[in-house]
């Protein structure tokens, strides 16, 4: 099995975690957060969704640059609706689908660079950038959004099986 279908068959399992989890957002609730340094709602969720579309920047080139004119003029989204929120994060993951499924075991090997300037601040191979800024960042990002739901009172389903809320609790 190559590392691209290793890598797909986890992909469409935190997609789906993450579909789950994002169907559950409260709507109204957009520019709450619990704390003054952290994201919105409405960010926290539109990040979570917007992630797997990294992969074009990992997979598809060998180098990010954030003084780059594109890096620059980036401005961070937050989207207003679940609806464009779930579809922001199936676009999203179609996307990184297509980038795995275009990249071939030695392409892994390849060594990819973030950077500002001359200042490189990362180097390491495309498989781990990818693990790390994409499928591990995904799960990092949807336990905090599980957090925030969990403050709202919104009952939380399961990633790796059930959740509490589903009476899977260990030990009832």
């Amino acid at each position: 099995m190559s590392l691209s279908q290793r890598l797909l068959a986890e992909l469409d399992l935190e997609i789906q975690a993450n579909r789950d989890l994002l169907a559950r957002l409260p709507e109204g609730s957009w520019d709450w957060k619990p704390h003054e340094k952290s994201m919105t709602l409405s960010r926290l969720a539109t990040h979570v969704a917007e992630i797997p579309a990294w992969s074009n920047a990992i997979l598809m080139a060998d180098e990010i640059d954030f003084m780059s004119p594109e890096m620059q003029a980036w401005v961070p989204r937050e989207m207003q609706s679940k609806e464009e929120i779930l579809a922001e994060l199936e676009s999203a993951g179609e996307t990184c689908r297509g980038h795995l499924e275009a990249t071939g075991d030695e392409d892994f090997k390849r060594i990819w660079t973030m950077k500002a300037g001359d200042q490189v601040a990362m180097q390491e191979t495309k498989y781990m950038v990818f693990r790390r800024q994409v499928l591990n960042h995904m799960v990092h990002h949807r336990a905090q959004l599980g957090v925030f739901l969990r403050l709202l009172d919104v009952p939380l389903p399961g990633s790796y099986g059930p959740s509490a809320d589903e009476g899977g609790g260990m030990g009832e």
